[in-house]
């Protein structure tokens, strides 16, 4: 099956393959905290709450093509398919890209002048959870 792309209101899916590693997928904290030291000296800690999206979802896919690096850049720049689905092994979860981090980061296997659809590349993905 691999890991699935979705954009969620057309149905547009891109298959990312089976070789995608999240990165940072044990590294989110919902639960933000405060620590401070208070006049007497004593630890101080708060807890905020619990944070409701915003974690961070970085994928590695390793080398893929380069006509599915284009669709992947499609999705990235059209603003109707800011809205995404990502099903990752049997866990889903509804994103969007990180914008700040450049969305999708592309760098070829080999350089040359001119690229073919079949010629491969190094893409890691920037997203982040609604």
């Amino acid at each position: 099956m691999g890991v699935i792309l979705e954009h969620t209101q057309s149905g547009t899916s891109l298959n990312l393959g089976n070789n995608v590693v999240w990165v940072d997928q044990f590294q989110h904290n919902p639960v933000p905290q405060t620590i401070e030291t208070g006049l007497d000296g004593a630890v101080v800690i708060e807890h905020v709450g619990q944070l409701a999206g915003g974690r961070p979802i970085t994928l590695n896919c390793g080398w893929i093509k380069k006509e599915l690096v284009d669709q992947l850049i499609i999705f990235k720049n059209d603003l109707a398919k800011q809205d995404l689905k990502l099903t990752f092994n049997t866990d889903t979860f509804l994103c969007t890209w990180k914008h700040s981090e450049g969305g999708v980061l592309v760098t070829p296997v080999s350089e040359q002048t001119i690229y073919g659809v079949k010629d491969y590349f190094s893409v890691s993905l920037f997203l982040i959870e609604k």
